[in-house]
């Protein structure tokens, strides 16, 4: 609810904040002690996730998203690859970023699901 303006400045605030968050944080003190392995861990799989998307594409693997999604396939493909790195925020981002239409969001959602 709310005027106009009060929506947009939520809107704008709330995209704002995590960013913000992150860029006052120094990863090399007391961030880096506490995260350990766990960081690493997150890096290995964050790289083999990406690789698994690489080598998916290369075995000319679009082509099912070209016909399943033929006019969003790709984009959904990558917020997927977003959302298993980063989560369901990271899906909604980037599908926003890319413009998904509604359907094929929900598309993707079914099929991570």
């Amino acid at each position: 609810g709310g005027s106009p303006a009060s929506t947009f400045l939520q809107g704008v605030s709330l995209t704002l904040a995590t960013p913000l968050l992150l860029l006052g944080t120094s990863i090399r003190g007391k961030a880096l002690r506490q995260c350990g392995s766990l960081l690493g861990s997150f890096v290995i799989a964050s790289l083999g996730t990406l690789l698994g998307a690489i080598l998916a594409f290369s075995l000319n693997i679009q082509q099912g998203l070209i016909t399943a999604l033929p006019n969003d396939g790709i984009k959904i493909a990558a917020a997927l690859v977003a959302k298993n790195i980063g989560g369901g925020l990271n899906y909604m981002a980037v599908c926003s970023c890319l413009n998904a239409s509604p359907e094929s969001i929900a598309a993707g959602l079914c099929v991570d699901n």
